[in-house]
């Protein structure tokens, strides 16, 4: 009897233990946004700044090919979030993109884009970033100054 109630006692006692450690994480649903120039059906935003804008920690915006335009992205990117573009071509951007004091235990993730350097001067910079940031497929490719100009047409 005395042994069934020291089992008894160290499986509530792991009990307590687990659920001290699991409370204090953050419970937060996680959600997929799809961003799509072109709004084909399924699409949430039009561009990467505004579905940033949207989005919660560790939330994943997907970004199709749109319409062969640059998409912006945010200026800052300050919390956990994946921003991808699945398939085998990345999709064109267009800003600046600072990531930055990014928190212990966040992940950034920027994968499949295309940063047009020659006329947005596109690119991405890390400044204190404690968490994981995965740069995975990203590219530096010159765009022509015609494209840039039927985008800044496009936009105004």
């Amino acid at each position: 009897m005395s042994d069934r109630s020291e089992l008894g006692q160290s499986v509530r006692f792991l009990v307590c233990v687990a659920l001290c450690a699991i409370l204090p994480l953050r419970l937060v649903a996680q959600r997929t946004w799809i961003v799509d120039s072109a709004n084909r059906p399924g699409t949430h935003f039009l561009d990467i700044d505004d579905a940033y804008a949207a989005a919660g920690v560790g939330d994943t915006i997907l970004v199709r090919p749109g319409r062969n335009l640059p998409y912006d992205l945010p200026p800052e990117i300050r919390r956990s979030i994946r921003i991808v573009a699945p398939g085998a071509h990345p999709v064109p951007v267009r800003q600046r993109c600072l990531i930055r004091e990014i928190p212990a235990g966040d992940i950034v993730v920027l994968d499949n884009l295309d940063f047009a350097t020659e006329h947005f001067n596109a690119s991405a910079s890390l400044f204190r970033a404690r968490g994981l940031v995965i740069l995975s497929r990203l590219y530096a490719s010159p765009m022509s100054t015609q494209h840039g100009a039927a985008h800044e047409r496009a936009t105004a």
